[in-house]
């Protein structure tokens, strides 16, 4: 994977929505992990359109049942493992 975007806080999503249709544009090998209240981001219907593009995209388990408990994820819930196996294969990490 090209690059990986750890999204951290529920105030990213103005950053990462033009980041992701930019790696888009340019045919970049992405994925995704959301973590903490950043699992927030994926109420905005935009940024999860563009996850079917990521190589890998997960929400972490536990944020999900924090932050947004008894809603459906959009994308795959994971673990912090996930987050760590998507580290060891990304090339550039961009921490939001």
């Amino acid at each position: 994977m090209d690059l990986m975007y750890v999204v951290t806080s529920s105030q990213s999503a103005s950053i990462l929505l033009p980041m992701l249709q930019a790696s888009q544009r340019r045919g970049v090998n992405w994925g995704c992990f959301f973590t903490d209240d950043g699992v927030e981001v994926l109420r905005d219907t935009d940024i999860c359109a563009l996850m079917s593009d990521a190589q890998s995209a997960f929400a972490c388990e536990l944020s999900w049942d924090r932050f947004e408990s008894g809603k459906r994820c959009p994308i795959s819930l994971g673990s912090q493992t996930n987050n760590s196996a998507m580290l060891g294969k990304a090339k550039h990490v961009i921490s939001l």
